[in-house]
């Protein structure tokens, strides 16, 4: 399984994402490339409102750079819960951000999810991609507040937490509080525990950096791994003691 890990020293209640070797899911990269593909259940506006919630983290002093010139995206390759592995060097500091309509495969009380793939010996991301789910929910750019609709933004800046190295938090008023309601718009904004884990991934981005983070990925093989941290809507508290990082069975062997 895949645990979280609480900064040292730290009385926050935010954590960081840990593997099950222990090294930390941190997003390596000094850019990140956001893409919502036009099809399926895909909303008008999600583009820019996928750019606004993931530059939030960065105009909180992130050091990323969010690009949203997706344009040129139709590089990227297929979903990684098909057990896809992405191929080129340029995808790995992409983030693609799908609506799933068709059939969802991960609990069905489950809003949104994360899925992260990595280097099981050195723990660096190399592909990354969020599931929002469209069979179950609804979806809006603007979601009128207490209604039955989900905003987007607030589910994006939640998932953009996860892509950059956050699990859950405990704090109710966090972004990365693990639970949301239809209508809810409070996770559009950084709480003190939210900045409070920005300053730990800050510290632990410019470590991975100084530190050759971003190594070439081109050795003759390689084993990954996929893991996922979902968002769980408020209205379905049976299942929450059993949402939390789960571990998806995708271990395949790769050669450059």
């Amino acid at each position: 399984m895949v645990a979280m890990v609480s900064a040292p020293g730290s009385v926050e209640a935010y954590q960081l994402r840990q593997c099950d070797s222990g090294m930390l899911l941190i997003w390596p990269y000094p850019v990140v490339h956001v893409w919502v593909p036009a099809e399926g259940a895909a909303i008008d506006g999600a583009q820019g409102v996928a750019c606004v919630a993931f530059r939030r983290w960065a105009e909180a002093g992130l050091p990323v750079r969010v690009d949203c010139q997706w344009q040129d995206a139709a590089v990227v390759g297929p979903s990684l819960d098909q057990g896809s592995v992405v191929e080129h060097r340029a995808n790995e500091d992409w983030v693609v951000v799908r609506f799933e309509d068709r059939s969802w495969e991960y609990g069905e009380s489950a809003a949104a999810l994360t899925l992260t793939r990595f280097d099981q010996e050195q723990g660096r991301v190399f592909g990354t991609e969020i599931l929002l789910n469209a069979v179950r929910y609804h979806w809006a750019v603007d979601a009128p507040v207490g209604g039955k609709v989900y905003d987007l933004e607030d589910v994006l800046t939640h998932e953009a937490g996860h892509v950059f190295g956050l699990g859950h938090s405990d704090d109710l008023e966090a972004t990365m509080y693990m639970e949301t309601p239809p209508g809810e718009r409070g996770k559009r904004s950084l709480s003190a525990d939210d900045l409070a884990g920005l300053r730990q991934l800050d510290e632990q981005m410019i470590h991975l950096r100084q530190h050759d983070g971003v190594a070439s990925p081109d050795a003759t093989e390689r084993t990954s791994s996929g893991v996922g941290c979902g968002l769980v809507p408020r209205a379905a508290p049976a299942v929450l003691p059993m949402v939390a990082f789960v571990l998806l069975l995708i271990r395949r062997r790769r050669r450059s």
